[in-house]
C-alpha cells in the first residue's frame, strides 16, 4: 500500500475512535493521584502497584499499556482519562473483588488469536465479584467489556461502541446488572454465554475425507473432547439487562445462549441490527465451519443466516427467562426469536418493522402475553415455520400460551405449524436440504431403500406439538380478523368475538379473538 494511503487509513481509523471517546487533550500527560493517601504518581501502573485495600485513585490524561487492579479499591477518571492498550492484550483487568471503576475511556485491545477463540482481549475484563462500572466509554477493542465467570457486577451509564466482536460479553457467572448503557455498532451488542473453564479455544474436529479408520478414530476422539467441553460449561444465570439502548450492531443485538437461565431483559430498545453495521460474514462462516465439522461435514450454508440481524434472540437450551417491555424494531432480521427455549415469559414487548416480529421454534412451555407485533415484512408471531426451518424435527413446539397479543399489519399476522404432520414427500424435501454429513447424503443417494427407511422412522417418531392461542376466555387481536366482513362477530360488544379464528399453518384455533381495544386493555 502506498505511504499516502497508509497515512490516510490510519488517520481515518484514529478519527473514528476519537469521535467515540470523550473530549480530551490529544496526548495529555498522564496523572495518577491516590486520593486516600494524597500521594501523586508518575503513572497509573505505579499508582495501582502501591494501592491498598479501600484506596481511591484518580487519573487523568493518556495511559498507554495494560493494567491490572489487584486489590479492592476505586479507580476514577477525570478530564477524559484514557487507557489505551495500543493493540496488545487487554487494557484493564479487574482481578479483585469489590472494585469500582468510573469515568474512564478504554480502547485499543489486541485482537483474538483466531475466530475459534472462546474469549480474548478486551477493553475491560472483570474476574472478581461485585465490580461497579459506570460512566465508561469502551470503543475500538476486540470485546468491549468481558465478564469472565464473575459475579454481581453492575454496568451503568456507559457507552460501549464500535468494538470488533461483542460490546459486552458475559461468560458464565451470575447476578450481574447492565442498565442505562448504550451498546452501538459492535459486532454483537450483548452476548450472555457459558463459561468453559480453562479452555480458550473451541475444538474443531477434522472431518475425514476418506474411509481411513485412523482418521475416523481421530475425528471421533475430537468429537468426544468437544462434547466434554460443552458438558463442563457453566451457564450464566440471574443476569438483569434493563433500560439499555442497542443500535446498529452487526450480527445480533442481544443473544442469550446455551445454559443461560433466570435472566431478565426489560425495557431495552434494540434497533437497526444488521443495518448500520452488517453481520460479520467471517464469524458466520467460521460458525458454519464449526457446525459442519461437528456434524460430520454437513452443508449448513442454508442455516447460517436464519437469524442474522436479529434484535433479541434466545437459543440453544435456555430457560426460565423474563423478556418484558422491550422495543425491538427496524432490524434486518427478526425482532425477537427463541430457539430451544423453555418456560420463558415474553410480555409487553413491541416488535415492529422487522423481518418476522417473533419467531418461536423447537421451544416448549413459554408464554407470549400482551405483545404488540406490527408491520413486520414476513410474519408477526410465527411458531415452527415449516417452510423456514431446515431439518425434520422430532416434534413441534408444544405447551406455549399465546394470549392478549396485538398482531397488526404483518404480512402474515399469525402462523403455527407445530401440529403439522409431515407427509413423506415433505420429509423428502426437507432431507434434501437438511444439514447432513456429506458421506450420509452420498449414501442416501446411492441407497434409496435407506432413505425410505429414514423417512419412515421420522414419520413414526414425529410427535405433533400443541399450543394454546387463548386462555379459555381471551385470545389475541388480529388486524385481518377484526371486522364483520372478516368474520369477527361481537354480538354483546364485549370485545371478544363469538366466532373463532383459525391460525394458518396447521389446526390451531383462537377461540376468543379480540378487538384491538380489548387486547390492549389486558
Amino acid at each position: 500500500m502506498p505511504i499516502s494511503r497508509r497515512v490516510l487509513l490510519r488517520s481515518a481509523v484514529a478519527g473514528a475512535v476519537a469521535s467515540a471517546l470523550p473530549s480530551r487533550p490529544l496526548w495529555a500527560a498522564p496523572e495518577a493521584v491516590n486520593e486516600t493517601t494524597g500521594a501523586a504518581h508518575a503513572g497509573l501502573a505505579q499508582a495501582l502497584a502501591s494501592a491498598r485495600v479501600g484506596d481511591t485513585i484518580t487519573v487523568a490524561g493518556h495511559h498507554p499499556g495494560n493494567f491490572t487492579i489487584a486489590v479492592p479499591m476505586t479507580l476514577r477518571g477525570r478530564d477524559g482519562a484514557l487507557i489505551d492498550a495500543g493493540g496488545r492484550g487487554t487494557a484493564l483487568v479487574i482481578a479483585a473483588d469489590d472494585v469500582t471503576v468510573s469515568g474512564l475511556a478504554l480502547t485499543g485491545s489486541g485482537p483474538r488469536r483466531s475466530l475459534a477463540s472462546i474469549w480474548g482481549p478486551a477493553g475491560l475484563r472483570v474476574e472478581g465479584r461485585r465490580a461497579g462500572l459506570s460512566g465508561l466509554t469502551v470503543s475500538g477493542n476486540e470485546d468491549g467489556i468481558l465478564l469472565l465467570d464473575a459475579a454481581d457486577a453492575s454496568i451503568e451509564g456507559s457507552r460501549i461502541i464500535e468494538n470488533r466482536a461483542d460490546g459486552i460479553k458475559v461468560m458464565g457467572g451470575h447476578g450481574h446488572r447492565i442498565a442505562g448503557t448504550a451498546m452501538d455498532r459492535n459486532g454483537v451488542g450483548l452476548t450472555i454465554a457459558p463459561y468453559y473453564g480453562d479452555a480458550t479455544e473451541m475444538i474443531l474436529p477434522e472431518v475425514p475425507q476418506t474411509n481411513d479408520p485412523a482418521a475416523m478414530q481421530r475425528y471421533q476422539r475430537a468429537l468426544q473432547l468437544l462434547t466434554q467441553l460443552k458438558q463442563g460449561a457453566r451457564g450464566a444465570t440471574e443476569i438483569v439487562v434493563e433500560s439499555n439502548t442497542l443500535r446498529g450492531n452487526g450480527t445480533l443485538g442481544i443473544h442469550l445462549y446455551t445454559g443461560s437461565a433466570r435472566c431478565t431483559l426489560q425495557q431495552n430498545e434494540v434497533h437497526l441490527t444488521g443495518r448500520e453495521r452488517t453481520p460479520d460474514q467471517a464469524a458466520v462462516a467460521w460458525y458454519g465451519d464449526y457446525l459442519s465439522r461437528s456434524l460430520g461435514g454437513a452443508d449448513v450454508s442454508d442455516v447460517l443466516n436464519t437469524h442474522a440481524g436479529t434484535g433479541i434472540i434466545l437459543s440453544c437450551l435456555t430457560e426460565d427467562h423474563r423478556v418484558i417491555g422491550n422495543h425491538s424494531h427496524d432490524n434486518l432480521g427478526d425482532g425477537m426469536a427463541a430457539n430451544m427455549t423453555y418456560r420463558t415469559l415474553f410480555e409487553n414487548n413491541r416488535l415492529e418493522r422487522n423481518r418476522t416480529g417473533f419467531w418461536l421454534d423447537y421451544s416448549d412451555n413459554n408464554e407470549a402475553r400482551g405483545n404488540v407485533i406490527a408491520g413486520n415484512a414476513d410474519g408477526g408471531l410465527v411458531i415452527d415455520n415449516w417452510l423456514r426451518s431446515h431439518a425434520p424435527a422430532p416434534s413441534g413446539s408444544s405447551g406455549n400460551l399465546i394470549v392478549l397479543n396485538s398482531l397488526i399489519g404483518n404480512r402474515i399476522n399469525a402462523y403455527d405449524s407445530s401440529d403439522h404432520v409431515p407427509t413423506q414427500a415433505e420429509v423428502q424435501a426437507r432431507l434434501d436440504k437438511a444439514p447432513l454429513p456429506a458421506q450420509v447424503r452420498d449414501m442416501l443417494r446411492q441407497r434409496p431403500d435407506l432413505c425410505s427407511q429414514m423417512m419412515a422412522q421420522h414419520l413414526s417418531a414425529h410427535r405433533p406439538g400443541r399450543n394454546r392461542w387463548d386462555d379459555g376466555q381471551l385470545g389475541n387481536h388480529y388486524s385481518d380478523f377484526d371486522t364483520p366482513e372478516e368474520g369477527f362477530r361481537d354480538a354483546d360488544a364485549n370485545g371478544v368475538s363469538e366466532q373463532p379464528h383459525a391460525i394458518p399453518g396447521g389446526g390451531h384455533v383462537d377461540r376468543f379473538p379480540l378487538s384491538l381495544a380489548r387486547a390492549q386493555a389486558g
